[in-house]
């Protein structure tokens, strides 16, 4: 994969429809309009006049059951890897656990735990197919405010009380995320990230600043383009991301097929 698009991938893979790492378990937490069964979504590399490579990098297809909730997800990259991930639910809706499968014989598993406006993920690993018991691997922190907003997310590594990393989440009028503040190990601010969105509620610009070597320092600058189909979901994104620093400019385009019940 080409090192400057590090940012647009991770980018694309959890920030397309929110601004958030939301588990985007729902058709709502997709930012979906309609009755969505799957969605197939195909990323490529691109130039600036929008062709792509042949093939795409990265190939994700999303199910979804007729209440909106997710059921299932695949992923499979240009280095044949796939990986399935699903969720089962309870009778309010609330996800119970989800299991992971790829990379290897082994399966994880999360739980979750709610205290106060405060969600709990835990993360078990089950090596091998007949295993029982699994150890703690991760945990994850998910804090809403009163209006049901995420406005932290962390990230722990089994036990430990201190977290890997955490991100910080502001609100506009229009209740979009327009600001993410990331703090790594040390506490402190690293990186920021601004917003602005259109009319569907999909991001049309993000902007990325940092700590590292320089006080509130501007990175990139990426902007999306979208076409949309007749419900009003987009179907196509194009986006252009300059870097500061280096003076280049990467373009990637992102295709879904969505399937309607």
């Amino acid at each position: 994969m080409k090192p400057y698009f590090a940012i647009l991938t991770l980018f694309f893979s959890t920030f397309l429809a929110t601004a958030q790492p939301s588990e985007r378990l729902s058709l709502k937490e997709f930012n979906l309009k309609g009755k969505v069964k799957s969605i197939t979504e195909k990323q490529f590399f691109a130039k600036k006049n929008g062709k792509t490579d042949p093939e795409p990098y990265q190939e994700n297809k999303y199910y979804f059951n007729e209440k909106g909730q997710l059921k299932m997800w695949e992923s499979k990259n240009n280095q044949g890897d796939i990986s399935t991930t699903s969720y089962d639910y309870d009778e309010n809706g609330q996800a119970t656990f989800m299991t992971f499968e790829g990379f290897g014989d082994h399966t994880l598993k999360y739980e979750f735990e709610q205290k106060g406006k405060t969600r709990w993920q835990y993360c078990y690993w089950f090596s091998g197919s007949g295993s029982k018991k699994g150890s703690l691997q991760h945990k994850f922190m998910f804090t809403r405010d009163n209006t049901d907003r995420l406005v932290e997310y962390a990230k722990y590594y089994s036990t430990r009380t201190d977290f890997n990393f955490k991100e910080v989440y502001t609100y506009n009028a229009n209740n979009q995320v327009e600001e993410m503040n990331n703090y790594g190990l040390s506490g402190k601010v690293e990186q920021r990230h601004t917003y602005i969105y259109d009319k569907n509620n999909n991001l049309v610009e993000e902007k990325e600043y940092s700590n590292t070597y320089k006080y509130n320092e501007l990175n990139s600058t990426t902007k999306f383009e979208y076409k949309y189909d007749s419900q009003n979901n987009w179907t196509e994104l194009f986006a252009k991301q300059d870097f500061g620093k280096t003076v280049s400019t990467g373009y990637k385009k992102m295709v879904r097929i969505i399937e309607y019940y």
